[in-house]
């Protein structure tokens, strides 16, 4: 016994060397590592700054070339104005009205100022004067947060553990969400109202639609007279109620006791009554909102302005383009001579050591 304990320490003891010295050679490996790295990046910020040294005139020069011939360009090319509505389409018409936007942004590219002309009814001038359209919804986390919350609500415990909120968000379609963006771009600054019209007729027209929301109106109507008839009803049924009290009362007084349970039933049925009431005025109040709601196949949250926003912005200006594509391009070139300098010197130290073998 005491001869095996010895035997166990040493083992022991030279396990915990072996674990040390791989946990000491992880961390040399490692920091040799993160200094290859560095090496690595501060000889290429190293290289960088000089070929930056060296070319610096030629990359001046650049830029100021660019900037001014950006400038120019920018200063005759068309000015560019944009405009933007907010639609909500009722009946799920946003499918339909973002193949409409697919199809004028078609025409568009297509410079088809013809049929542009006939669709919006404008002349054929300002129809050419279209360049863009696109549609996305109107979309945001709050909003995303409560189409979720929405969603999750109607489901049940299986399918709720299986809906995350990053699931929901990649299932979802553009066309599900209740506001949407129209834009377009055009070189003239007032034709924006003119079309809108156009636009949002290409889908109020729509037959099927308009079947849709007749009918959602008609069973509308119909839960009114249903409800109107029910509050009739309990209006007759507590009149009745009222006159059945009155004939008790005129009656001998019974005990104490009959009295009292007499009175508990007589206002859980006055209770009873009035929550029905308040319940079917509360189904003629939604029913309004949904008439409302109902009311349009598409509904316009705001208009487009009567003069376009003149569009902006880093991409948009080829006093910005220029200089920063044409500090690419050098770069670029100085970078192949650089490698073709490189190559040619490999290839010379080659052929020397097969000269010398």
């Amino acid at each position: 016994m005491s001869e095996n304990t010895p035997k166990k320490e040493t083992t022991q003891e030279m396990d915990l060397a072996q674990l040390f010295q791989m946990i000491g050679n992880a961390f040399l490996f490692l920091f040799s590592l993160i200094g290859k790295i560095l090496k690595v990046l501060y000889g290429a910020l190293l290289s960088t700054l000089i070929i930056l040294r060296r070319h610096f005139l030629k990359l001046v020069l650049v830029l100021l070339i660019g900037f001014v011939v950006g400038y120019i360009w920018d200063s005759n090319k068309q000015t560019m104005y944009g405009a933007v509505m907010t639609v909500e389409p009722n009946f799920d018409s946003s499918r339909q009205l973002y193949n409409n936007i697919e199809y004028y942004n078609t025409l568009t590219k297509s410079r088809d100022s013809i049929t542009l002309s006939e669709v919006f009814g404008v002349t054929p001038k300002e129809a050419a004067s279209l360049t863009g359209f696109y549609i996305k919804p109107n979309d945001n986390e709050t909003n995303r947060i409560v189409r979720y919350s929405r969603v999750f609500k109607e489901l049940d415990s299986v399918s709720q553990r299986e809906l995350s909120f990053e699931r929901f968000n990649q299932s979802i379609d553009n066309t599900e969400y209740d506001l949407h963006l129209i834009g377009v771009n055009s070189s003239n600054s007032t034709i924006f109202r003119k079309i809108q019209q156009p636009i949002v007729e290409s889908i109020r027209s729509n037959k099927y639609f308009q079947q849709q929301r007749d009918i959602a109106l008609k069973n509308l109507n119909r839960s009114d007279s249903l409800i109107n008839i029910s509050l009739r009803e309990t209006d007759s049924l507590k009149n009745i109620y009222l006159d059945l009290k009155k004939a008790e009362v005129s009656k001998d007084n019974p005990s104490g006791t009959s009295i009292v349970m007499a009175q508990k039933q007589e206002n859980n049925v006055e209770l009873s009554l009035l929550e029905r009431k308040l319940a079917l005025k509360d189904q003629l109040n939604e029913n309004e909102l949904l008439r409302i709601e109902n009311s349009e196949i598409i509904k316009v949250i705001t208009d487009f302005p009567d003069v376009g926003y003149v569009e902006t912005g880093f991409f948009t200006q080829f006093k910005f383009i220029l200089p920063s594509a044409g500090i690419l391009l050098l770069l670029i070139a100085l970078g192949l001579l650089k490698l073709n300098e490189f190559l040619i010197k490999k290839e010379q130290e080659i052929i020397n050591k097969q000269s010398n073998g």
